[in-house]
């Protein structure tokens, strides 16, 4: 990764997004072009423990986890990530099918309860200083039961473990945000498509339209690209 002499200032949600908000990822190479990422963090007055992070397919949210993962690295403590990218991997690391459940006996929504609650459990276990990052937790789970997922967060957050430094969702569930919208959580849209000035306003907001499914493969490959050249970079 690069900028690697750059280090976060703090554990809290909103410094670890002032950190990347320094790296080259997110920042525009030129006045009139957008940046590798978008991010569009909303204003928020407190300090929040939970950052809540949306936006469309191919935006670069899954790179977000990877960087704030990193973030944490700095500080020397551990991200507890927890990714549909993990998923895959049970099939390369059976011993993460503890983490995320087998697919072969159990339902998709069913493994993704297993990885909400088990998160929780792990994080009251801990003995240092941690963070969670679910990404798109809910996979699987019906509306009603992404609802159930968002109440039960919000419920874990109320009464959340002393050493518990953040908590960084990645979802798509208008049903599950809804349950998390009293908790003032620090908003964050990746991607420059649309601008948002907070959960309330992306809640409301109408389900964009779009042409061909091709076009987000392009889109997706084209992201990709730009960051794998800065990688190398």
């Amino acid at each position: 990764m690069r900028d690697k002499t750059l280090k976060p200032k703090g554990p809290e949600v909103g410094k670890i997004f002032d950190f990347l908000g320094e790296l080259t990822f997110f920042v525009a190479e030129k006045d009139d072009e957008y940046p590798a990422i978008t991010l569009q963090v909303a204003p928020n007055k407190t300090k929040p423990s939970l950052a809540v992070i949306v936006g469309e397919n191919a935006n670069g949210k899954s790179f977000v986890r990877r960087v704030v993962k990193e973030a944490y690295q700095r500080l020397d403590m551990e991200c507890i990530a927890l990714s549909v990218q993990g998923r895959r991997q049970v099939a390369y690391n059976p011993m993460l099918v503890f983490v995320y459940g087998d697919e072969d006996t159990r339902s998709t929504g069913d493994n993704s309860v297993g990885t909400i609650l088990g998160a929780m459990k792990t994080s009251a276990g801990r003995e240092k200083p941690h963070a969670i990052f679910w990404d798109e937790p809910d996979l699987g789970l019906s509306e009603g039961w992404a609802a159930c997922a968002g109440r039960e967060i919000a419920a874990f957050l109320k009464k959340k473990p002393e050493l518990l430094q953040g908590v960084f969702l990645v979802t798509h569930s208008r049903p599950m945000l809804r349950e998390l919208r009293h908790l003032n959580p620090l908003f964050v849209y990746v991607g420059e498509d649309r601008q948002f000035n907070s959960l309330d306003e992306w809640l409301d907001a109408p389900i964009p339209t779009y042409g061909k499914l091709g076009d987000l493969q392009a889109a997706g490959l084209a992201r990709f690209r730009k960051l794998s050249r800065m990688l190398k970079g």
